[in-house]
């Protein structure tokens, strides 16, 4: 399984948060089984156990996708942690394009 994005910050602590992100183009749909092995992919990652060597340890997650408007509210979205819009994104950063 693959992830568009994967980001891994850490606090001043040492604690890491790994932020896994999917981007769908507008009008783009989840492939069967998608959205929901998202969370599970994270869940696994996290605890260490199928976490691949190139992945950093991480103590939490978060799983986030971009989408169309339409899109951020249906049933398959909802296995995210949170859904952006492509319009919310565009109003949030300069020159993003879906």
């Amino acid at each position: 399984m693959e992830t568009d994005a994967l980001f891994i910050v850490a606090n001043a602590a040492g604690r890491r948060l790994a932020i896994y992100i999917e981007f769908k183009h507008p009008g783009e749909r989840f492939s069967p089984g998608q959205a929901e092995g998202y969370p599970l992919r994270a869940a696994c990652w996290a605890s260490g156990t199928y976490r691949p060597r190139s992945v950093p340890p991480q103590d939490d997650w978060l799983c986030v996708v971009f989408a169309g408007d339409a899109a951020v509210s249906s049933p398959e979205s909802a296995a995210f942690d949170r859904r952006i819009g492509h319009g919310e994104a565009a109003s949030a950063i300069a020159g993003y394009r879906s």
